[in-house]
């Protein structure tokens, strides 16, 4: 399962992905992080837009 925990590269919450991460564990789920696990999110160039 994939927890959006990366609040730099994208709209992550990392509070909100931890919980759930916890959450998916005791499930039996491989957890993955987009913080740790994913070297890249999105191609170069691309930029982040505030929240409206």
């Amino acid at each position: 399962m994939v927890v959006a925990d990366d609040e730099e590269r994208e709209y992550g919450n990392a509070a909100k992905a931890l919980k759930n991460a916890e959450t998916y564990r005791q499930s039996g789920l491989e957890v993955i992080s987009t913080r740790n696990d994913f070297a890249v999110l999105f191609d170069e160039g691309v930029i982040k837009t505030p929240v409206r």
